[in-house]
């Protein structure tokens, strides 16, 4: 969670151009960010699907922001 939202904030210092954009002038980015305790047969699949849901929470929450499940 620290590394995805200090990598946020500099991402954000730099204000690299969105040219086009209607949402923001400045590049953002939005994370999604979560752990697992890996079970004998488990799918890793499963770390991707929890990271692909806060991904999407961060992206219709506010943009430019970091979700931790």
């Amino acid at each position: 969670m620290e590394i995805a939202e200090k990598t946020r904030q500099l991402i954000r210092i730099l204000k690299i151009p969105h040219k086009g954009s209607s949402i923001d002038k400045f590049v953002t980015i939005s994370a999604g960010v979560c752990t697992l305790i890996p079970v004998i047969n488990q799918s890793p699949s499963i770390l991707f699907e929890k990271a692909d849901k806060q991904l999407y929470l961060a992206k219709h929450k506010n943009r430019n922001c970091v979700m931790c499940d």
